[in-house]
């Protein structure tokens, strides 16, 4: 099995970010498969879903007080009660054949299965690593005047970056300002029509009345084998509520 090689060494990486520094992600390629995108997509909703048993981590609104973030397990079990983990329940499991936006369009820097390690946003986010696997779990910041936050998630040989509204608030996470959308405008808050004007008229998909506007994105071939990307609007009540878009082998 080929490995994610960002996490290697994960001891001195842990200390690093415990005193909040990221490492770069780095990528080893290989020959892309259905059934491996499919693993892939697997892998994310049972990374996701691993923290929803800790006794610490509450859902409800940010009035409620602020919620601890000291560990993957804690981050992970806070992420699923925010809107942006509905992405990954409520979309597709596979993005190949999906439908693709007008434009190529991202969210900051982040490009071919990562960000760029000079982009600020990104030597601004707080990692957290796991003993299972690569070490790889999440990053982020949050936007308090705005009450949204900007996530990375980081699997085996893909990723996500996701701008999400929250309903508490991430205790342990820098503070910073998160873009409101996408380069091409795309925002929070906008209706389906405002976004498919922008990207497409693109695939929905709803489950437990939610829905997700979701785009196939193929990002290019490296290391002899094809990088797929995709980009998804999570909207709740008619209105996008999160942003991801994500990539890899």
């Amino acid at each position: 099995m080929p490995r994610n090689t960002a996490f290697q060494n994960a001891a001195p990486l842990r200390a690093k970010c415990e005193q909040g520094y990221l490492p770069a992600v780095t990528h080893v390629g290989y020959m892309e498969t259905k059934s491996r995108r499919l693993m892939h997509r697997s892998a994310r909703i049972a990374a996701l879903s691993l923290g929803l048993g800790v006794s610490c981590i509450g859902a409800g609104p940010a009035s409620q007080g602020t919620i601890a973030i000291n560990s993957c397990e804690t981050f992970r079990a806070w992420f699923a009660q925010q809107p942006a983990s509905k992405i990954f329940s409520v979309g597709p499991r596979d993005s190949e054949n999906g439908v693709h936006p007008l434009a190529f369009d991202t969210i900051l820097t982040y490009r071919w299965n990562t960000m760029r390690p000079t982009d600020p946003a990104f030597q601004a986010m707080r990692f957290y690593t796991t003993n299972v696997g690569g070490g790889g779990c999440m990053a982020g910041y949050y936007d308090a005047p705005a009450s949204r936050a900007l996530i990375f998630l980081v699997y085996g040989t893909a990723t996500d970056l996701v701008i999400t509204r929250t309903t508490s608030i991430p205790g342990g996470l820098p503070r910073r300002s998160v873009p409101s959308g996408t380069k091409r405008g795309a925002n929070l808050g906008m209706s389906l029509a405002q976004v498919q004007k922008i990207e497409g008229p693109g695939k929905i998909y709803t489950k437990s009345g939610v829905s997700v506007l979701f785009y196939n994105q193929k990002v290019g071939d490296s290391h002899g084998g094809t990088l797929y990307g995709h980009l998804a609007f999570l909207f709740i009540s008619g209105k996008v509520e999160a942003i991801n878009v994500g990539g890899g082998h």
